[in-house]
């Protein structure tokens, strides 16, 4: 069966077994898999007076579907090559037809000789059945039949592909299996990751950051690297690559990019709540891994970041719940591989498209130039550029927030294609294997116990001095001293001094100096002494040490000692005009009228 248009396409997807058979296999089609197959599975003969028709084949087809015993049978009068053709793509679901045949070790199908060169269409072999081949339209007259073949998939509808389901046996990564040991990486440091015993205290300072307003965004709605960089440098979990990698600081700050991006939208409540010494598991930890598995958008934001969306982009809520169930089997006593991953959800065919229609801009390299190509994500390329860089992404987020352990290398060169100047589509094409910590088996609901120990650290406890404008800082800690800084300067350990100077940092208008004490209030404290209200109050009032008037506009007087006198001595000049400097005469607009004319009446003009 030969199907090009992607409606035709998805009607075989959909379509049952009885509606499969009806619609789109040919009477030609099925009437060899009738008298070769399904009659000698049952040690039948064709009668010459019967009439077979696809009515009578789907009633009878019918009855070995329901019945195990002759559903095996029927299989088993396939030919070798159909019953190995159709065991591998049961479970794969479609291949490359000529990596397939390959593979396979046996030619099943053939370029149709009589095909226009609008119309090449795959046949398959003398006693292949069932395969449908999907391809492009039409080929340049001088590809040989592998090429085209090459631009071809086979695949078995899916109707089919749960009924061989039902009794072929199951492949051996058909469900996750945990393993001891990491898998071997010949070609790269394997590295590992995990952070589940200060994660705790990382989320409480980075919330802290974000609580205090210290989050600042770029013009795409970004937080700024500088923000990032000083998330990095106050908590201590480290990130995911060194900064003396290969592609330095490309991807330093992976990890903490993640961790700001995620707690910047999740809500205050959540942020509150990890602040606390001893917050709630179920808040910061169920609550928020909930929330990341119910936007996919912020799946797209933080792991998929290669693909852009298009207008027609659609997300799919459902496929979020489809990683919630493969991260679930996922446990904490060995390790489950990427490989293993893919596998699973190829056999059991799950669907992980978190959004449809989407694009991606990439670098083709080829042998002597590269060139841009906008790839649209389509069922022959969402493995590629969308399946596995998704399941390679989303372990890279549960690391980031102690959620799970993950094994990795440095993201290894994309041979035909690239990103921007990097050389790898997704800076998590290195992953490896992960598995759950306590932490994360608990978020996914693996188990309801978990341990959060109170911190260890004690709270900053700011002291203005009533008497002078400095602070006494007890416990001080990375972002206490971040926003102490950010007003005041350091006098001594523990100790800040506030002058005008420091605290005028930054501001260009009165507006920014009123935003800056609200901000101080915000962040050091609001219980201020009298000396320091009066300090801020002093602030906002003289801050603007020169303030312009409107309306007014600037002469410069004629160098003569009539008009010296004529401006002293005129009651009418001297009411409607002020004297600036020198020579030089500031008249209002409104008053401007009552001047040129009076200058008129003595002889003399305005410029």
């Amino acid at each position: 069966m030969y199907a090009n248009s992607q409606r035709i396409q998805r009607q075989i997807r959909n379509a049952s077994l009885s509606e499969l058979i009806a619609t789109h296999y040919t009477a030609k089609e099925i009437y060899p898999i009738y008298t070769d197959i399904l009659l000698p599975s049952q040690n039948r003969t064709p009668d010459p007076s019967q009439c077979i028709t696809k009515q009578l084949f789907i009633k009878e087809f019918k009855a070995v579907v329901k019945d195990p015993a002759l559903g095996k049978a029927f299989f088993n009068a396939m030919s070798p090559t159909l019953r190995k053709a159709i065991s591998i793509l049961t479970w794969i679901g479609k291949d490359n037809l000529y990596t397939f045949e390959q593979e396979l070790g046996a030619t099943i199908s053939k370029v149709d000789p009589d095909a226009t060169f609008h119309d090449d269409k795959i046949l398959p072999e003398k006693g292949i059945h069932w395969f449908l081949f999907t391809g492009t339209s039409h080929y340049h007259y001088y590809e040989n039949d592998s090429v085209k073949k090459l631009a071809t998939s086979i695949s078995l509808p899916t109707a089919l592909r749960r009924w061989f389901k039902t009794f072929l046996p199951k492949p051996e990564d058909y469900n996750l299996k945990p393993v001891e040991t990491l898998p071997e990486n010949a070609s790269a440091k394997i590295l590992t990751y995990r952070c589940d015993d200060t994660i705790i205290e990382d989320l409480r300072i980075t919330a802290d950051y974000i609580i205090r307003g210290n989050l600042k965004f770029t013009k795409s709605e970004k937080i700024t690297k500088p923000c990032i960089r000083s998330i990095e440098n106050i908590t201590d979990s480290g990130d995911f690559f060194p900064d003396n990698s290969p592609f330095g600081k490309k991807i330093s700050l992976l990890r903490h990019e993640i961790l700001a991006g995620i707690l910047s939208v999740i809500g205050s409540k959540r942020l509150e709540e990890m602040r606390k010494d001893t917050p709630n598991p179920r808040i910061i930890l169920r609550e928020l891994l909930a929330s990341i598995f119910g936007h996919s958008e912020w799946v797209h934001e933080f792991i998929l970041t290669h693909i852009k969306e298009t207008y027609k982009s659609c997300h799919q809520p459902d496929a979020a719940t489809q990683l919630t169930h493969i991260f679930k089997k996922c446990g904490t006593d060995g390790w489950i591989t990427l490989e293993n991953i893919l596998h699973h959800i190829k056999y059991q065919n799950i669907d992980t498209e978190i959004f449809s229609n989407c694009t991606i801009r990439l670098k083709k390299k080829q042998e002597r130039y590269s060139y841009i190509e906008n790839i649209d994500v389509t069922s022959r390329t969402e493995h590629q550029f969308y399946t596995t860089p998704l399941l390679q992404g989303f372990p890279f987020l549960l690391a980031a927030l102690g959620l799970a352990e993950i094994a990795y290398t440095l993201p290894p060169e994309s041979y035909y294609y690239q990103r921007g100047s990097n050389p790898y589509i997704s800076p998590y094409d290195g992953f490896l294997a992960l598995r759950l910590t306590p932490f994360g088996n608990y978020a996914i609901r693996n188990t309801d116990e978990v341990e959060i120990k109170p911190s260890k650290k004690k709270r900053a406890e700011i002291n203005l001095n009533p008497q002078r404008l400095t602070v006494a800082c007890r416990n001080v800690d990375p972002v206490t001293e971040l926003a102490l800084l950010e007003f005041m300067e350091k006098h001594s350990p523990g100790c800040y001094r506030l002058t005008r100077e420091t605290f005028m940092k930054g501001c260009t208008t009165a507006q920014s100096v009123k935003e800056r004490i609200e901000q101080f209030k915000r962040n050091i404290t609001s219980d201020l002494p009298p000396l320091w209200e009066e300090f801020l109050t002093g602030i906002e009032s003289s801050a603007i040490a020169l303030k312009s008037k409107t309306g007014y506009k600037i002469y410069q007087l004629a160098h003569t000692p009539e008009l010296k006198e004529i401006f002293s001595t005129d009651s009418i000049l001297t009411e409607n005009t002020t004297k600036v400097a020198g020579l030089q005469i500031a008249i209002h607009k409104k008053n401007l009228p009552t001047v040129t004319d009076r200058l008129k009446t003595l002889g003399y003009l305005i410029g």
